[in-house]
């Protein structure tokens, strides 16, 4: 088991928050404990909801798309046959994990024709992201650009 080091002052604000989640004080009562705004205490009570980051990330990713689609209006559509075998590469990977900067563990993968990089803290993987290479492993395999999306190819 991972042992994170936090202060007291850090332990206390977890705890005012989980409260404040729970319902058994209100946000502005935990504002008041931790020394900051309601807002903020919103904010970071959104940052502990995975759905709520979902929700709030989606609408971003689906306009970054819909701009490629405005620019390339008579473009083919994107080919959604290799989808599978790229993730069954991306899940042969090869991690390497180290402790994060702050909490959880950095993870990259290696493998074959893909590169990329997650962040897992308590047991899941909180953020994950995979490309292609240009079909070498190792070190040099991980150097990838990342392109728009209407530029992205499976391979």
């Amino acid at each position: 088991m991972e042992r994170i080091a936090m202060s007291q002052q850090e332990r206390d604000e977890l705890d005012w928050l989980k409260r404040a989640k729970e319902g058994s004080i209100s946000q502005r009562d935990a504002a008041q404990k931790m020394g900051v705004s309601d807002r903020w205490v919103r904010t970071l009570l959104k940052r502990m909801d995975h759905p709520y980051t979902m929700r709030t990330m989606l609408p971003k990713l689906a306009r970054s798309y819909a701009l490629d689609a405005v620019e390339a209006p008579n473009a083919p559509a994107a080919a959604t046959s290799g989808v599978a075998e790229f993730l069954a590469r991306v899940g042969k990977s090869e991690p390497l994990i180290r402790p994060a900067v702050g909490m959880g563990e950095d993870v990259r993968l290696t493998g074959e024709g893909v590169s990329g990089a997650a962040l897992r803290s308590e047991q899941r993987y909180i953020h994950l992201c995979a490309f292609t290479t240009n079909g070498a492993s190792g070190p040099v395999g991980f150097r990838t650009s990342i392109s728009r999306p209407a530029r992205r190819r499976a391979r």
